[in-house]
């Protein structure tokens, strides 16, 4: 018995049709089963993730995406990926390490030295001709454990190498901007080939990740304003550009700003209190961080946990987003 032309037609319309519907639940039930998959990120920052007494925006982030997601926080207070300035290199000073003269404590919160590195820096603490003083507070065993950690042979090997770290989060930029008195200018977009600028420290640090942890992947984390330090931002769209890393613009959902707002209120102990007999001008960023820069300060929450929302929904589009 001959089959019709059209016959042949409408079974080949419902084999394609079949296929067609079963990629489609098998794509879905891939995604689902990459969603449910335990994740594990590691955010490397400064003292803006790193939190104060109004918690910390990562471990928020953690919270939101869920159960199956897990967030290591080791941002530093004061941390940079850079260790010296280009122009301040010399024969004596191979790194141009001079450039923290004003404020040595930069250079033992930088994630680019090793610890051996540090130990030599600590060794010249308040002794070095032309570095300025460090106090005390910050020279405490607890402190100093936390700069041995902060390196890049500390907590990012351990935890890069006996956790199976998926995703790390670099939310750093912020303090290299002005650690050499520059004032956040154009510097900060210098490429160099080694640790004494921003770009090429932070891919210094990229290929200790690499080298550490190959299946990780770097998520570069924008910072929250534009005209806040206008360099930071750029220089981390130059280095995702440089590295080909992930980037995510955290300043293009946040509104804040530095531009003027007439305020009905004022900040109190870390809380904003509402008093409509108050009405300063303050910036859109000293509305939302009692001293314009750390989230952490807001001891209601409120500013870390609107930071919490951004990060995860923007993580979650690149962890993901990527595999729809």
């Amino acid at each position: 018995m001959k089959r019709s032309k059209t016959m042949s037609v409408i079974i080949v319309v419902i084999i394609a049709a079949a296929v067609v519907m079963g990629l489609f639940v098998f794509h879905k039930k891939t995604e689902q089963a990459y969603q449910n998959r335990e994740i594990s990120i590691l955010w490397v920052g400064t003292s803006i993730p790193a939190g104060d007494a109004g918690g910390n925006y990562p471990e928020m982030v953690g919270e939101l995406l869920g159960d199956q997601v897990h967030v290591y926080n080791i941002s530093l207070s004061c941390g940079t990926a850079r260790c010296g300035a280009y122009e301040y290199i010399s024969e004596d000073d191979a790194l141009g390490m001079t450039g923290f003269s004003h404020n040595p404590r930069y250079l033992l919160s930088c994630l680019s030295l090793s610890q051996s590195e540090k130990e030599e820096i600590l060794a010249g603490i308040n002794t070095t001709e032309g570095w300025s003083e460090v106090d005390e507070k910050y020279l405490t065993e607890e402190r100093l454990e936390q700069y041995a950690a902060f390196t890049y042979d500390g907590d990012l090997k351990t935890y890069l190498t006996e956790y199976d770290i998926d995703y790390v989060v670099y939310d750093m930029g912020y303090n290299d901007a002005d650690v050499f008195g520059y004032s956040d200018t154009e510097e900060l977009l210098t490429v160099t080939d080694d640790r004494s600028s921003y770009i090429g420290a932070s891919e210094f640090i990229f290929n200790k990740i690499s080298e550490y942890s190959p299946d990780t992947e770097i998520i570069i984390a924008g910072h929250y304003a534009t005209d806040d330090r206008p360099y930071v931002w750029q220089a981390q769209e130059k280095l995702a550009e440089e590295t080909g890393a992930y980037i995510y613009r955290t300043w293009e959902y946040t509104g804040w700003s530095t531009e003027l707002m007439t305020a009905l209120g004022s900040w109190q102990d870390g809380y904003w209190v509402e008093d409509e007999s108050i009405t300063d001008q303050i910036t859109v960023l000293q509305r939302w961080l009692p001293d314009g820069v750390h989230p952490g300060y807001d001891r209601s929450g409120e500013a870390n946990e609107y930071l919490a929302e951004i990060h995860s929904e923007c993580l979650k589009e690149i962890i993901y987003g990527k595999n729809e």
